[in-house]
Order: structure tokens, then C-alpha cells, then sequence
């Protein structure tokens, strides 16, 4: 049997936006559009009798680590022939596709218009579906509770009847794209999008999924999954667990088979979004909304399935009862894909001299400023404020760059500190936790050997990002560009793996993949030693008047914190007192010293910066054998980053990993890329 699986993000459906430079809203899906065409694509394969045909975008062929088994694409022109052409030739034809702007159903029409038999529902239900304002309103006339709500065209009066917390989201929105949470009654956050919105109650409750399978034999519902969504401003899908509870499982399950039964009929999975409310009867449950695809759930429920669900999906579609079976242990999936199991679940913390940050490589993330070289006792008191919130674990990982703190004589002493106060903090749980700590040669360490093996335990934060960066871009030869508060790192990396001279941070000063210059807490008289002031160069004081997050504030690289003084005097990080912190540069103050001088010193402190770290870039370069093929930008001054680049003349390709993994994840780089890598190790 010959089966198409067709993933639209994935498959070449952002061609044209690439080739054209335009921004697309799908982007924000990109990483749960790889994950289940994966997933999807390996379950297939790997029945018996199965010949499986799909396709890539040949710019993500990179990034895919089983695209030799993939038709790739170039243009929409080649997209739409390699499309119609497996269309027509498959047995079954299963489609994922966004259904903003009716790409799903369009796509759908196009399998019907062929004479192809799908999978998947077919274009008139996936029309029906993509409408969430008459979705809801025809699951509400079939009794099944939805959020009352109203529909929102681009000409419509914001109703200042309607009272907040409500949802604001696109009418064929995909996911949680551009969904947002409003906490004011008249808070029109349309702007002047063109677009028709739907404005729903916000309700209270557990946020869930669950999937149905429909054919001829019957209607099948899937274990019901928790949800994991973001709702601060707009929403962010990070991942699920499954299963539920029983007693909501059943309660999800219950209005899931009714609100099948209230809506046209339809053949292949389809996911639920539900809210579970307080109520134990299920009277405060309701529908959110009708996906009418495969959805990121699938890559959990297949972890827990013990017989295949593509082939289940195949007996739905040919009017066989699926066979489900699946086991009774927790695991967790992220948005990217990344299944584990929820007891065994990694916390990696990076412990640095300012700031400490923690996260389990998925929804969880933390950053919070902790002096070290001021409060060292404080430590343990502090990780465990730091992870009080903190979801399930088992095992914590450890990477640091804490110990070069003045506080501790040497850096064997920090080591042990660090290592100390790390288990303190979790001997106190009552929980067997495993604590393991990162090496600069990748070794992961109990903590006794990493008090052995101090030096290399030193510094190893950096690691951990390289690390994770070379694995990602395997296929691809490149420079990590990680520009921090304080310090830029400069790692090659080639076949899946960094490529650096220096392992401790006195060898990397020396081979330039060591820059300590940043563009937060860098004393300004540390990056230049003349500025300007009135039309010309004047010596700077070398004096703690003012660091580099002055200069950014001032050019509106960093935004302005008024609750934040952890500045140069101590006073608020604003542009206010940035200028005058940048006046004492030169001995001058706000009597002597204007907007136009803060602006001119804060882009010399900018050029300073960037021929300091270009010229290290040139040592590092200078050492490599092979060609660049990609530079991977990170960290706070990834605007640096890209300036830098800029100036150099680089043409190739840039890729953010803030963009590629989130901006929560990407503040706490280090700690999420290491519990990434040991998960993955896993």
C-alpha cells in the first residue's frame, strides 16, 4: 500500500515566503510541524506492506535527519507537481497543514480534485472546522458547552460590552499563533490587521486535548492529554502530558464523544482542545476548539501506544476497528517533539557569578540575578527559591562559571562550594535526586569527581550551548556567536561537534574563542579608552561609572527596567539615568552633557565592542580548515552578534536560536541546551 504523508510547514508550503524574503505566520509552527511528520512518517514505515512517500522543503534538508528518504523541493512549482503527482498515485493520501487562510482544506480539495482518497478529513469538514466562531456555535446549538463568544470583522466596533479576562484569536487561527489573553475590558488588540477574529469568554480549568478517530466502524477516542500553553499576552503552545487523571480523563473523554457527535460527519483523527473546569460533574468542561488534523499530541500518544497508531489510523480509514492499547506510566512531550518520562526528567542549572538560570530542555525556564561574590552563603537558599515551582525531577545537571566569583581564593574552591550548595539544596527533598555535573570535554560527572576534576568542571557553561548547537546544525560547518551579560564565546563546531582550541577560560582568552566583553556589566573604560564628547575624542575615566547596558540602553538595543538597579550607582536602568552614568565617562554631567552625546558615545562604545570581538573572530577563523557554512547567534547581545556580522560582509546563512527555540528559552541558553542534550542522550 502506497501512503503520502503530506506536512505542509515542512513540506514546501513556505517556499514562496522564503524566496521572497517575507515573514510568514506559520514560522512559530515550524518545530511541531517537523516533529509529527517524523513521527508520523517513521510509524508508517515501519509497518509491513507500507511504501511511504512525502515531502521537504530542500532548505530544511539540513536540519532533518532522515531527508534521504524524502522528495525534496525547491519552488512552489515543484511543490505543487510533487504534490499532485503522489496525490494521485497513493492508496491514501494524509494531510497536516495549517488552516489559517484555508491552506488545509484548500490542499484537501486538491487530493478530491484528483481523485486521491484521504486519510485525513476531507476539504468540506476541515472548512467547517477552520471557522472557530462557527464551530462553536454549532457545538453550542448540539448542547456541547463552548465559551460564548462573538465574531470580529476588520470593520466591527470593539464591543465595550464584553467583559475581560477574554481570548482574542484569528477565526482560522492554527495552534496558539496569535492567540492572546486580554486583561482589559476595552483592550482592542486588533490593530489593523485585516483579519476576522473571534472574542471568547477566557474560561477557568485544566486546558486539555484529546484525539477522535472516525471511519465506517465507529468513533474511537485517544487517552486525553494535559496542555501545557503560556498565556501571558499571547499564547504559546509548550507541550502536553499524558495521560490525564482518571477522573478527568473520563470527564474529556464524555464531552469529547459528544461533541463528535454533534459535528459534521468526518473520516481520520482529529484533536480536541478542552478546558476541564473546578466541577466535578463536568458542568464547567468546555470545547475550545475542533483541529481538524493530526496534532503534537500524537508524539506522546505514540510513546504510550503498545500497538502502532498509523496503523490504526489505516483500519479507520478502510472501515476496520483500530486496535488501542496503551501502558499507564506518565510521560511528557514538549512542542519540538522531544518525549520523556516525567519522573526521569532533567533539571540542568547554570550557576554563573551574577545570575543563576535553571531548565528542564522544555516549558520550564528561570532566570534570577543572584550575586555570588556578595552572598555565597546564600546559595542553596537561593536554587532552591529558584526552583520552587519547579515541575517533577529526578536528575539535575549541573554546568557553572560561578567559581571565578572573587569570593572564592581559587577556582578548586568555587568548584567544591558550588557542588556543595547544589546538593545541599536537593537533601532536603526527601527525594532521590541524581546531581551530575558537565565537564569541557562533554563528560557528565557525580559531584565528587567534578571536586577531583575542578579545572575542567570550571567554566564548562559554554560547552553545553556549543554542544547543543554543533548537534542541531550536524549536517552544516559553523561558528557559535553567544554574546552575554559579560562574556562572548566564539566556538567552531564541525560534524556535530564543537571544534575549539581552549578548554579553560585562561586557553580561551588566549585562542580568541574567549572574549570578555559583553553588553550588560562590561565597564565601559574596559571597552574604550577615548569617546566622544562635543564634536570630539576625549580620555575616559577609568573609573566603575557606567557599563555597557548604558550604551544599549541609550541606542534601544536593551529595554529600559526601572525596577532594576543593578547598575553602575545603583539607580534604575532607564535611558534617563543611562545618560547620566555615560556623562561621568568623560568627568561631565547632564548640565554639560546631552541626548546627542549619550547617542554618539553609546555608537563608539557599539564599534568598540564590534572590532574587539571581529577581531577575535578573525584569530579564530584564521585556525579553522573548512569553510563556514552558518554562523548560530545567542544571548542577550545577539543584536551584537548580527552587527558584527554585518560589518564583516557575511552574506551566508545566520540562524537565531532565540528564534529557533523561544525567546524564554533562549535567556537561559546554557541550562536549557544541557538538559536538551542529556535527554536526548537518554
Amino acid at each position: 500500500m502506497r501512503i503520502f504523508v503530506y506536512e505542509h510547514v515542512t513540506g514546501g508550503g513556505l517556499i514562496a515566503n522564503r524566496h521572497t524574503g517575507e515573514l510568514d505566520d506559520h514560522g512559530p509552527l515550524l518545530a511541531e510541524a517537523a516533529a509529527m511528520r517524523h513521527t508520523l512518517v517513521a510509524d508508517f514505515t515501519a509497518l509491513d506492506g507500507i511504501e511511504v512517500s512525502w515531502l521537504l522543503d530542500s532548505a530544511l534538508a539540513a536540519q532533518t535527519p532522515d531527508f534521504q528518504n524524502a522528495i525534496l523541493v525547491d519552488s512552489e512549482a515543484e511543490r505543487a507537481e510533487a504534490f499532485d503527482r503522489l496525490a494521485a498515485a497513493a492508496d491514501l493520501a494524509l494531510l497536516i497543514a495549517p488552516e489559517t487562510d484555508g491552506v488545509l482544506a484548500g490542499l484537501a480539495r486538491r487530493v478530491e480534485q484528483l481523485n486521491g482518497r484521504l486519510a485525513s478529513p476531507s476539504a468540506e469538514f476541515i472548512a467547517w472546522a477552520s471557522d472557530k466562531h462557527a464551530v462553536a456555535e454549532t457545538l453550542r446549538a448540539g448542547n456541547i458547552p463552548t465559551p460564548t463568544g462573538i465574531r470580529l470583522t476588520p470593520d466591527d466596533l470593539w464591543p465595550k460590552h464584553f467583559l475581560a479576562p477574554a481570548v482574542l484569536k484569528p477565526i482560522d487561527g492554527c495552534g496558539s499563533v496569535d492567540v492572546r489573553r486580554l486583561n482589559e475590558t476595552r483592550q482592542d488588540a486588533r490593530g489593523e490587521s485585516p483579519r476576522t477574529w473571534r472574542l471568547e469568554r477566557y474560561v477557568v480549568g485544566q486546558a486539555a486535548s484529546i484525539g477522535l478517530l472516525r471511519g465506517p466502524a465507529g468513533t474511537f477516542a485517544l487517552p486525553a492529554c494535559t496542555q501545557r500553553i503560556k498565556e501571558e499576552g499571547r499564547f504559546e503552545y509548550l507541550g502536553g502530558k499524558v495521560p490525564l487523571t482518571t477522573d478527568l480523563a473520563a470527564r474529556a473523554r464524555r464531552l469529547a464523544l459528544a461533541a463528535g457527535d454533534a459535528m459534521p460527519a468526518w473520516t481520520g483523527f482529529i484533536g480536541l482542545d478542552l478546558v476541564l473546569g473546578a466541577a466535578e460533574d463536568g458542568s464547567e468542561d468546555y470545547v475550545i476548539e475542533v483541529n481538524p488534523r493530526l496534532t503534537t499530541s500524537y508524539v506522546g500518544l505514540r510513546a504510550l501506544a503498545e500497538a502502532s497508531l498509523a496503523r490504526a489510523m489505516l483500519d479507520v480509514a478502510q472501515g476496520r476497528p483500530p486496535t488501542l492499547s496503551f501502558r499507564s506510566e506518565v510521560v511528557e512531550f514538549d512542542a519540538d517533539g522531544n518525549v520523556r518520562d516525567a519522573t526521569t526528567r532533567v533539571l540542568a542549572l547554570d550557576i554563573g557569578g551574577a545570575n543563576l538560570k535553571a531548565s528542564d530542555g522544555a516549558g520550564f525556564v528561570r532566570s534570577q540575578a543572584f550575586p555570588l561574590w556578595q552572598r555565597p552563603a546564600q546559595l542553596t537558599a537561593a536554587l532552591i527559591a529558584l526552583l520552587a515551582d519547579a515541575p517533577e525531577f529526578r536528575r539535575v545537571a549541573v554546568t557553572m562559571t560561578g567559581e571565578l566569583a572573587d569570593c572564592f581564593r581559587t577556582k578548586q574552591a568555587g568548584v567544591a562550594a558550588i557542588v556543595d550548595a547544589v546538593e545541599t539544596a536537593f537533601s532536603g527533598t526527601g527525594k532521590a535526586v541524581e546531581v551530575r555535573v558537565l565537564l569541557t570535554d562533554g563528560a557528565m560527572v557525580a559531584p565528587a569527581e567534578a571536586k577531583l576534576r575542578w579545572l575542567e568542571a570550571s567554566a564548562s557553561n559554554w560547552y553545553a550551548t556549543a554542544a547543543f548547537a554543533a548537534r542541531k546544525f550536524s549536517k552544516l560547518t559553523g561558528i557559535l556567536i553567544d554574546i552575554g551579560s559579560t562574556t562572548t564565546d566564539l566556538i567552531p563546531f564541525v560534524a556535530g561537534k564543537p571544534e575549539v582550541e581552549g578548554r579553560t577560560d585562561s586557553d580561551r582568552l588566549a585562542s580568541g574563542e574567549l572574549v570578555y566583553t559583553g553588553v550588560v556589566r562590561s565597564p565601559i573604560c574596559a571597552v574604550a579608552q577615548a569617546l566622544p564628547w562635543s564634536g570630539r575624542l576625549c580620555g575616559t575615566a577609568q573609573e566603575l561609572f557606567a557599563t555597557t547596558r548604558d550604551a544599549y540602553l541609550i541606542l534601544g538595543n536593551l529595554a529600559e527596567d526601572g525596577d532594576d538597579v543593578a547598575t553602575a550607582d545603583g539607580r534604575p536602568a532607564t535611558k534617563e539615568f543611562a545618560l547620566e552614568r555615560l556623562a561621568r565617562m568623560v568627568c561631565a554631567d547632564r548640565t554639560s552633557f546631552d541626548a546627542h552625546d549619550a547617542q554618539a558615545m553609546a555608537q563608539a562604545v557599539r564599534e568598540a565592542q564590534v572590532r574587539t570581538i571581529s577581531a577575535a573572530l578573525d584569530q579564530v577563523e584564521q585556525r579553522r580548515s573548512s569553510t563556514t557554512d552558518l554562523f548560530v547567534v545567542c544571548g542577550q547581545g545577539e543584536f551584537l552578534a548580527r552587527e558584527v556580522l554585518a560589518r564583516r560582509g557575511w552574506a551566508g546563512a545566520i540562524i537565531s536560536l532565540a528564534e529557533e527555540l523561544g525567546t524564554d528559552a533562549s535567556t537561559v541558553g546554557p541550562a536549557y541546551a544541557l538538559a536538551r542534550l542529556i535527554g536526548e542522550d537518554r
